[in-house]
C-alpha cells in the first residue's frame, strides 16, 4: 500500500515538473533519487521585510551597489557582520541583530610601515598615491570642507584658500575651477589665489581640472574642446552649526618626499567587492581583508583601527599576467594566512598569496578533458580559433567561503565548448585542500550542482542551462548553502553533497520580469550564515534578505549535525520525525538507516536504504546481513552435518560388523 501511494505520489510531483519547472518561493523541495522534486520541503522561509538601507541605518547613496556579506565569529561565539558597497566603497559593521555598529570610508596608512616601492605601487580613489606624471596635489584639509557662518544672516562669509602642488610640468597649462550651486559656493581668484566663498546654506561641488593651454587660432569658428589631464572633486558644506562634522582627508598625486613627511594618509577604495576576516593562528593576528576591485588591490587592515597592514597587487609575473592589472572580486584565508584571490579577469584559477602577499599559484584549476576528435581539431586550428576555444580550457570561480577545517568552498560557471554548449556541469561547488586538490563529497543521488533539470535549447534563454552559483557560505558543521543568481534560489547540501532543501526564487519565477517585490531575490550577489539562518544580499533590491530555517528545516539541520558529531542514535529521532513530516523526504530514511547499520541490525538498515534508494548502503547492508547470518548458522549446520556423517558412517560398521569376510578363492594363480 505504502508503496502504491508512494509511487503515485511520484507521478503527481513528475507531472507538475513538466507544465511549471520553476517552484514559488513559498513553496520549499529537494530532489528524489530520480532528480524529480519532492514540494513541501520548506527549509527557510522569509518572516519579516527585507533590510533595506534605511532599515540598517544607512544612507540610501552609500547603499546602492552592495556587493559582499560576511559573518564574523569570535572565540567567544560572538558574530559581526560586513558589509561593503561598491560605489559608496565603504566597510559596514553590524552586529548579529543587523543593528549599525560602524561605517569605515577610509582607511588609515602609515607611510613609515612601507618601502618606496610599495608606496609608488598602491592607489588610493583610483589613482597612485605616488603621482607619475603630472602632478596635481590638493591638501587633504581642502578635500572636504565645512564653512562656518557666524549666523544666518550671512554677514560675514567665510573664505578659504586653496592651494595646490604641480609637478615637473614642460608644457604651459592653466586650472579651471567651476562650482554645481555658485548661490551656495564659488570660487573666486583673489591676487592669482582661488578661495572658495560661502554664498548660502547647503553642499555643492566644488570641481577642479588640469588643462594643458592650447592657442586658439583666429580663423577657428568654434573652441576647441580639450579635455582635463588631471580632474579633482571638493565636497564643500556651508552650515552655520558652531562645530561641523569631522571631515575625512583624501589624497591626490603625492610626490614621495611629500608622502614621506605625512605621519599618516587615509586610503580610500575603489569598487569594494569582497569583505572576509579571519584571525591567523600562527600570529594571532585579527585582520580584515577587502577585494578593492578598481585599484586592482587587495587591501589588509587591523580589525579594530582600521589601519592598513599590507596590500596586495598585481604579481610582477609579465608573463602569467600578460601585463594585467588583477580585478579582485573576492577573498578568504587558510589557517596559515595564506591569501586566496578571485579576480573577475582572470581564468586561469584561484591566486593562491603568501601571508605577505607574494603571489605562489593557481589553485583549484578546473581541468577538461577533451575527446579525441576535439584534440585531432585542435591541432589544426589556427591561433584565432583556439583563442577562441580558450573557454573549453578555463573557467572562472564566482565565490569562496572557508569551513571550520580551514578547507576552502569555491563555486565556479559550468564548462562549456566553443559552441557555449556545457559540457560539465557537476564539478561548480569544489572544497579545494592546501595542495589544491579537490575533496568535495559527492554522496547525495546527484552531485552538488543546484538546479538538476533545466532546458538546454535556445528558447527561454533566462531560464536554460545550469545554476549560476552567485556565492556560498558554510556553518560549523559543514552545511553549505549556494544561491543561483540566475533563479535565486538557495541550495542547502550536508558535508557528503546530499541536498537537504532547496529555497527560495527569483523574481521570474512567475513570468513576470517586471516584478520587482522584496519577497523574492532579484540579483542575489553574496550570501552568509547567521546562526542558523541564512542573510543574502540582494544587489538589485539594494537590500538584506534573512532566511529563517523553518520548523522542518530545523529538524534537518540538527539531524545532520548530531551525524556529524557521530551521534547517529540521537540524529535518527530526528529523522523519524522529519519523514513523519513528510513521507516523500527520501533523504530522511537514509538517515534512519545509518543508525541501524551502526547498531549492527543490518536488516532493519537495509529496509530503511530501500526506503531512501540508496543502493550503495543496501548492498553493503545486505552483505553484512548475510555474513551475519552465516556466521549465526554456520556452528549448528556445521555441527548437524558432522553429526550426522559421523552417525552415518558409525551405523554402517555397526550393521556390517557380524558379516563373513569372503574366503580367498585362488584363481588366477599359476
Amino acid at each position: 500500500m505504502r508503496k502504491g501511494i508512494k509511487f503515485l505520489i511520484a507521478i503527481v510531483t513528475f507531472m507538475v515538473t513538466l507544465t511549471a519547472i520553476n517552484i514559488k518561493a513559498a513553496v520549499g523541495y529537494t530532489y528524489d533519487h530520480r532528480g524529480d522534486p519532492i514540494y513541501s520541503t520548506v527549509g527557510f522561509t522569509i518572516n519579516q521585510k527585507p533590510y533595506t538601507a534605511q532599515d540598517l541605518g544607512i544612507a540610501f547613496d552609500d547603499f546602492t551597489n552592495p556587493r559582499d556579506i560576511f559573518t564574523f565569529t569570535d572565540s567567544e561565539g560572538n558574530k559581526t557582520i560586513y558589509v561593503v558597497d561598491a560605489n559608496s566603497n565603504k566597510l559596514f559593521v553590524f552586529d548579529d541583530n543587523f543593528k549599525l555598529l560602524k561605517t569605515v570610508s577610509s582607511f588609515t596608512l602609515k607611510p613609515s610601515k612601507f618601502t618606496d616601492d610599495q608606496l609608488k605601487e598602491y592607489k588610493s580613489g583610483g589613482q597612485y598615491l605616488i603621482a607619475r606624471d603630472v602632478l596635481f596635489s590638493i591638501p587633504h584639509e581642502m578635500e572636504f570642507i565645512n564653512l562656518v557662518y557666524d549666523n544666518e544672516e550671512f554677514e560675514d562669509l567665510s573664505e578659504q584658500e586653496i592651494t595646490y602642488q604641480l609637478g615637473d610640468i614642460d608644457f604651459d597649462y592653466e586650472i579651471k575651477w567651476s562650482s554645481t550651486n555658485d548661490s551656495i559656493a564659488d570660487i573666486e581668484i583673489r591676487d592669482g589665489k582661488p578661495f572658495i566663498v560661502a554664498k548660502g546654506l547647503g553642499r555643492v561641488t566644488i570641481n577642479g581640472g588640469l588643462y594643458e593651454a592650447i592657442e586658439q587660432n583666429e580663423e577657428d569658428d568654434e573652441e576647441k574642446e580639450v579635455a582635463p589631464i588631471v580632474t579633482v572633486k571638493i565636497q564643500v558644506t556651508v552650515t552655520n552649526e558652531p562645530e561641523p562634522p569631522v571631515i575625512e582627508e583624501q589624497h591626490y598625486g603625492f610626490t614621495l618626499a611629500d608622502l614621506r613627511s605625512k605621519e599618516s594618509i587615509q586610503l580610500h577604495a575603489n569598487g569594494l567587492y569582497g569583505v572576509y576576516r579571519a584571525v591567523t593562528p600562527t600570529t594571532r593576528e585579527d585582520l580584515i581583508y577587502l577585494a578593492d576591485r578598481n585599484n586592482n588591490q587587495v587591501i589588509v587592515i587591523d580589525s579594530e583601527t582600521y589601519e592598513v597592514v599590507r596590500i596586495v597587487r598585481t604579481p610582477k609575473d609579465e608573463y602569467t599576467f600578460e601585463g594585467r592589472d588583477i580585478t579582485p572580486i573576492d577573498i578568504v584565508t587558510d589557517r596559515a594566512g595564506r591569501i586566496y584571490v578571485i579576480a573577475s579577469n582572470v581564468n586561469e584559477g584561484i591566486m593562491q598569496f603568501s601571508r605577505e602577499g607574494e603571489f605562489n599559484r593557481f589553485t583549484g584549476v578546473n581541468y577538461v578533458t577533451l575527446t579525441p576528435w576535439e584534440v585531432f581539431w585542435r591541432n589544426f586550428s589556427t591561433e584565432e580559433q583556439l583563442k577562441k576555444q580558450q573557454s573549453i580550457i578555463n573557467t572562472s570561480f564566482t565565490s569562496m567561503a572557508v569551513d571550520k577545517e580551514g578547507f576552502i568552498y569555491a563555486t565556479s560557471q559550468a564548462l562549456t565548448n566553443d559552441r557555449n554548449i556545457v559540457t560539465d556541469d557537476n564539478n561548480m561547488i569544489k572544497r579545494i585542500n592546501p595542495t589544491g586538490k579537490d575533496i568535495l563529497r559527492r554522496n547525495g543521488y546527484q552531485p552538488p550542482k543546484g538546479d538538476v533539470k533545466y532546458h538546454i535549447g535556445q528558447v527561454l534563454a533566462l531560464y536554460n542551462g545550469p545554476s549560476k552559483f552567485a556565492g556560498i557560505t558554510v556553518n560549523e558543521y559543514g552545511v553549505y548553502t549556494v544561491v543561483d543568481g540566475k533563479m535565486g534560489r538557495l541550495f542547502t547540501y550536508d558535508n557528503e553533497g546530499n541536498l537537504l532543501y532547496v529555497s527560495g526564487n527569483s523574481r521570474y519565477s512567475d513570468g513576470n520580469i517586471g516584478n520587482t517585490q522584496l519577497t523574492v531575490l532579484s540579483n542575489p550577489v553574496s550570501l552568509a550564515y547567521v546562526h542558523e539562518n541564512v542573510a543574502v544580499l540582494d544587489n538589485s533590491t539594494k537590500s538584506i534578505v534573512l532566511y529563517e530555517l523553518s520548523d522542518i528545516g530545523k529538524l534537518i539541520n540538527r539531524a545532520v549535525e548530531l551525524e556529524y558529531q557521530g551521534n547517529l542514535n540521537e540524529a535518527a529521532l530526528y529523522w523519524q520525525e522529519v519523514v513523519k513530516q513528510n513521507a516523500n523526504y527520501e533523504y530522511g530514511y537514509i538517515g534512519i538507516g545509518r543508525m541501524y547499520f551502526n547498531n549492527k541490525d543490518y536488516k532493519k538498515a537495509m529496509e530503511y536504504f530501500k526506503f531512501g534508494y540508496d543502493r550503495e548502503l543496501y548492498s553493503r547492508a545486505y552483505k553484512l546481513h548475510r555474513n551475519v547470518a552465516i556466521r549465526k548458522y554456520f556452528t549448528p549446520v556445521a555441527i548437524t552435518l558432522i553429526v550426522v556423517f559421523g552417525g552415518l558412517s558409525i551405523y554402517k560398521k555397526v550393521k556390517y560388523r557380524h558379516l563373513p569376510k569372503e574366503e580367498e578363492t585362488g584363481m588366477g594363480d599359476e
